[in-house]
């Protein structure tokens, strides 16, 4: 049985357990995540939202939520419509730069309370956010660049919320929440990766394996022979896994196995 998230501490150890755990990449990040989730509501707060986002050309860009706890139809209604064009969190986040690559603000009625100014529908997105938990809470926005060459930059987003109670919670342990988003976004990295290269954890077992065997230097003849499969079956085995890794050769299809975290 799994120990019970209690503290911070807890939290750390068991996350950073997992880099010994023999489980699928896809399987160890879930397991991440709800123990982010397990932390963030012991210390009494109901609602947590995050994810990885593009910022191209100063614009956001949102894929989808890395881990949400509202409810699936406001999830839906959120990426349905496009409200995420008007949400703090991008909007915050564009305003990103390099000698200020964090930002730290409340959301939720008092802050909706306070913009008077602000437009119809970055309004409503608040509001509705609001109604659907979000009453009251603190997001952290922060910028990375994607890499040294590159113009496109990538930014995160989280948010605490819930009712009053929550809010003051997320401020209480505002220290505890800094460290252990910041342990999740290291554990979450391959993660980030894949999203933003379109990949969907979605290898066969008998794809991992190849791709295992790949990385060990081995051919495939030698690959057949050990799994007991003909050349041609091999071959089609390696096309879907440079397909599903959107990989032009075997050999970057293992690069980017190191770079999800499946080897």
């Amino acid at each position: 049985m799994s120990r019970p998230i209690n503290d911070l501490s807890d939290f750390l150890t068991a996350l950073y357990g997992l880099s010994d755990a023999q489980l699928p990449a896809a399987d160890r990040m879930q397991t991440a995540k709800q123990l982010y989730f397990d932390f963030v509501q012991r210390v009494g707060i109901e609602f947590c939202n995050f994810g990885a986002f593009e910022l191209r050309e100063g614009v956001g860009q949102f894929n989808e939520f890395s881990g949400a706890n509202l409810s699936a139809a406001f999830l839906d209604e959120y990426v349905g419509e496009a409200m995420y064009e008007e949400d703090a969190i991008l909007l915050r986040g564009q305003q990103l730069t390099a000698a200020r690559q964090t930002d730290i603000f409340e959301i939720g009625r008092d802050a909706l309370a306070g913009l008077p100014d602000a437009p119809s529908r970055q309004r409503e997105v608040m509001s509705r956010s609001a109604d659907a938990g979000m009453a009251h809470g603190l997001a952290i926005v922060g910028k990375s660049q994607v890499a040294p060459d590159e113009r496109d930059e990538r930014f995160f987003g989280f948010v605490f919320g819930g009712d009053r109670s929550a809010l003051t919670a997320a401020r209480t342990h505002f220290s505890e929440l800094h460290i252990a988003t910041f342990a999740l976004l290291q554990a979450l990295k391959p993660e980030f990766e894949a999203m933003r290269e379109g990949f969907a954890f979605n290898l066969t077992d008998r794809e991992r394996q190849m791709l295992g065997d790949l990385a060990l230097g081995k051919t495939r003849d030698q690959m057949a022979f050990d799994s007991n499969l003909s050349i041609a079956t091999v071959d089609m085995h390696l096309r879907n896994l440079r397909r599903k890794l959107k990989a032009q050769t075997l050999a970057e299809a293992v690069a980017k196995g190191f770079r999800f975290g499946l080897l």
